[in-house]
């Protein structure tokens, strides 16, 4: 289950993605906690979900952990605008100095 970029030529602008998984509760609850093991022995592999959107060019727009001792979490992601894309690079006045030129 690798997460790649959903629209890697940036024709669809607005997409957004939903992931649904298991995970280690925030609150390291005992419950959740012991759900998230005993995935993991059943071959299940605990992955920050967050930190793959940003590897893939999305922002995290919500997040909620539910079920059982808050071991499922739902995190939802949209594609950065470019506007975000050039300030994440540290390119901001680059990119603002680009749009001047094109207007």
């Amino acid at each position: 289950r690798v997460l790649r970029n959903p629209d890697p030529d940036g024709e669809r602008p607005g997409g957004v993605l939903a992931l649904v998984d298991a995970g280690y509760p925030g609150d390291c609850n005992l419950i959740g906690t012991g759900l998230a093991r005993l995935w993991e022995l059943f071959g299940d592999h605990m992955r920050d979900e967050a930190a793959l959107m940003d590897e893939a060019g999305l922002e995290v727009i919500a997040r909620r952990e539910f079920g059982v001792g808050d071991s499922i979490r739902l995190v939802v992601g949209r594609k950065r605008s470019m506007m975000r894309e050039a300030y994440d690079a540290g390119a901001s006045s680059a990119f603002c100095a680009s749009r001047r030129e094109t207007k």
